[in-house]
């Protein structure tokens, strides 16, 4: 008797469809999908396990540290997510979310964007209010496009912005939203960032890109025609960028692809 299998839950919202992406220079393809129900099953499964004790946490991550140095960049990501479970069994939260930070770094080098993006949500699900894997999460979609769907483009980079908002990150978020806005199309996320910087009191920027869009609309200005290579670069850029790298010097490599 042939057996039956419970159809699988979708991991995305507004009712997209899983898709298949072909990784670059690989070859080999994966449904990201996947990977994130594996990686949200270790984590529940790392719960479920007894509690590691200090000493052996940390013999157990020098380990895993001399079996990532000079691997490749993807196998460093799986080791650091290793690390990331063993820390949180070791009930130790914050060097969880440093490995995982870790883990999504080595994917997003290495070209698994599609890991990258589970890991972001593993690390989110971990720290809801953690902004960089927000950021990153938001920029994957922008700037890979792992699903076709406006709206849910809209509802990442809003989410992104309230914990911006709640953890006081507001002066790094302004220069990111004007890298979004002129990183993507969708005319509907971009009257939403508008909203947002007027909000933040970034009129100038926001006045602007509502000018833009207006003139789109009435068939003033043709719409924004972007190079994928050169605006994933300035996306990720500016995604990782965090609040101690925030210098003098960002602030102007910044404001020159804002």
């Amino acid at each position: 008797m042939a057996l039956r299998f419970g159809r699988e839950r979708p991991i995305l919202k507004h009712g997209c469809k899983p898709s298949r992406h072909t990784l670059p220079d690989r070859g080999e393809t994966f449904t990201h999908r996947h990977l994130y129900r594996s990686l949200r099953m270790s984590h529940k499964r790392a719960g479920r396990r007894s509690k590691i004790r200090g000493d052996e946490l940390q013999e157990q991550l020098d380990a895993l540290e001399k079996r990532a140095a000079g691997q490749e960049r993807h196998i460093q990501a799986r080791l650091y997510n290793t690390a990331a479970d063993l820390c949180l069994r070791a009930g130790d939260h914050g060097r969880a979310k440093a490995y995982s930070g870790r883990a999504i770094d080595a994917y997003l080098e290495a070209g698994y964007f599609g890991a990258a993006a589970a890991m972001c949500r593993k690390l989110i699900r971990l720290e809801p209010d953690v902004i960089r894997a927000r950021a990153t999460l938001a920029v994957l979609y922008l700037g890979k496009k792992l699903v076709e769907d406006s709206a849910f483009e809209v509802e990442l980079v809003d989410d992104y912005i309230r914990a911006a908002r709640q953890e006081g990150d507001e002066k790094l978020l302004t220069y990111r939203l004007r890298v979004m806005a002129h990183a993507t199309a969708n005319q509907e996320l971009r009257v939403l960032i508008a909203q947002r910087l007027l909000e933040l009191g970034d009129e100038e920027a926001g006045r602007r890109i509502l000018h833009t869009i207006y003139r789109e609309i009435n068939g003033l200005v043709e719409p924004p025609h972007l190079d994928p290579a050169e605006q994933w670069e300035r996306l990720l850029r500016a995604a990782l960028m965090s609040p101690q790298e925030l210098t003098e010097s960002g602030l102007e490599a910044l404001e020159e692809i804002a």
